[in-house]
Parts: C-alpha cells; structure tokens; sequence
C-alpha cells in the first residue's frame, strides 16, 4: 500500500480520489474507520501518504466513534512520521469551531463575537455579549444539523430543551444582508471555485437547508486574501470557508471546513470534476514528499 485513505461514510467523492489516484499509479487502500476494532492495529507499514476523509459530522449522523478514532488515527500518522493531507493540526480545528474562531481572530481574522457555551450536560455559561438574535450550534458538527437561530427568550428556551448531549456553541447571528453567503473552496491556496449559497427555507444557508448554488466569478480580491490567511493559520491545504460579506465591505468567516464533500451531480454545474482537482494536488505532493525523502536518504549514503 502507498496511500491510505481513512474515511467514515460511503461518499462518492471518497472513492472518486481513489479512482483518479490509481490512474496516476498509486497503490490506493480505502479504510473505514468504523469497521476497525483497534485503531493501534491498523498496519500502516508501507503507507507512504495518507489522506483524512473523516467529516466532523459523523457525531451528527450517528457515527459516534468518528472522532475519538479520528483523532487516534491523525495522532499515529503525525508518529509514524507519515505525511497526511490533512493533518493532525487541522484536523482539531475541523472537529472544533471553537478553537478555530480562536485561532482566527488571533491571527487578525473577523469571526462572529462568542455569547456562550452549552457543555454535553446541559450546562450553560454566556457572557457579556449575550444578545438576540443569535445561532446555537454543535462545536463539532456539519451539514447545518441542529443549528439554530434564534431571535427571542422564549424560543431560546424552548430549543435548549431539545439540544442533544453534546457541547454548542452560542454567537451573534449575522444577517446575511446581500442574500446569500459566499462559498469559497480551496486547494493549495489556490481558489479552485467560488459560489454564492442562497438562503435556505429555515434561515439558514446550506446544501441540506435547500439552499441554491450559483457561480460567483467576479468576487473581491479580499475575499480570497481571507481565504488563504485563514487556512494558512489553521494549516489547512485544502478545504473550504464560509463567509458572510456586510455591507461595509467586512468578510466575516463563520465556518471552516478542512474535509470538502462533493456528489457526482456537482460536475455538471462546476464544469469540471472537483475530485480530480484534488487528487491532482495531493498526487503532486505525494511526489513532492517521495523526492524529499530519495534526497534525505542520498544525503546519508554520501
């Protein structure tokens, strides 16, 4: 085996990669995480590179072992040394918003203000900000699955009544005042397409909220700067952003993504095939790391 991919659905942009790196060569062994007993047994021996298909919103669906196996998975690729697309390092910033806002705004980005946190028990903690309207949703999840805007106490109430056991996170609620947001997604710092995501028919704004897909070939330069800078600071190589543009010219990023999923029906209105786009880039940097080590390696014979 030469390259592993570690994946928890049957997706077909999972084994799309697969088909479009075997036609470059490569050995490639598909492996579900589920179905592994113990994570220490998966042989690794021979994996030159490996790539993380595992989504954040695994918990969501019902794939509870996702992220305790994930990260034990993205923990014995960073110690066996082998190099992984993407790696540990961006792999807790996909599995937590929260610390990805942290990272942003540290780093200079504009990220939605904090009002809070609901712990897996039910325990709540806001602070100063707290204000209506705002958004409730899941620091480890996806797909828009149990978030929630909410614009009043009562409602607030009434929703916290029905979170399921694991930790949210409260923050402003930012209008999306041009109608819809801006998708960008990114391989290698490289834009590789950026859509406009319309609103959905819960206020939210998403694949699985209904929401409608269009080209947006004329966005801000601005845009793309904020893109790169903040997958840059969460070492993410390739992914996707979410972003909400204000009135005044503001990009505020409101999520992150280090896992893009694609469907086979995308192809048609993106003209091209995003998976191959992204098999091309990790085959390039398969190559780049396989050159790497042949240099190390003459460098010790010598």
């Amino acid at each position: 085996m030469n390259i592993g991919i570690f994946y928890e659905s049957e997706e077909w942009s999972n084994y799309e990669l697969k088909r479009v790196l075997e036609g470059f060569g490569e050995n490639v062994e598909m492996i579900n995480i589920t179905e592994v007993e113990n994570v220490d047994e998966i042989d690794m021996n021979g994996m030159d590179f490996a790539v993380n298909r595992i989504f954040p919103s695994g918990l969501q669906r019902g794939i509870v072992l996702s992220t305790d196996r994930g990260f034990n998975i993205v923990g014995r690729l960073r110690k066996c040394g082998i190099r992984a697309v993407n790696p540990h390092e961006s792999f807790k910033y996909d599995f937590s918003k929260l610390l990805t806002y942290e990272k942003l705004e540290k780093e200079g980005v504009m990220v939605p203000v904090e009002y809070g946190r609901i712990d897996e028990r039910g325990k709540m903690l806001v602070n100063e900000n707290f204000g209506y309207p705002l958004l409730m949703k899941p620091d480890c999840g996806g797909r828009s699955q149990n978030t929630y805007i909410i614009r009043d106490e009562e409602s607030f109430r009434e929703t916290v009544k029905k979170l399921p056991e694991v930790e949210f996170i409260i923050q402003e609620y930012i209008e999306p005042v041009k109608g819809y947001l801006t998708r960008v997604e990114m391989v290698g710092g490289l834009a590789m397409v950026v859509l406009k995501r319309t609103v959905g028919r819960d206020g939210l704004s998403s694949y699985h909220s209904g929401s409608r897909y269009f080209m947006y070939n004329d966005c801000r330069e601005e845009i793309l700067s904020v893109s790169r800078k903040s997958l840059d600071a969460l070492n993410i190589e390739m992914g996707s952003l979410d972003i909400i543009e204000k009135e005044n010219g503001d990009c505020i990023v409101i999520d992150v993504n280090s896992t893009s999923n694609f469907s086979q029906d995308n192809i048609e209105f993106l003209g091209f095939n995003p998976m191959e786009k992204m098999a091309e880039y990790i085959y390039g940097r398969i190559k780049e790391e396989r050159a790497k080590n042949k240099n190390s390696n003459q460098g010790e014979f010598i």
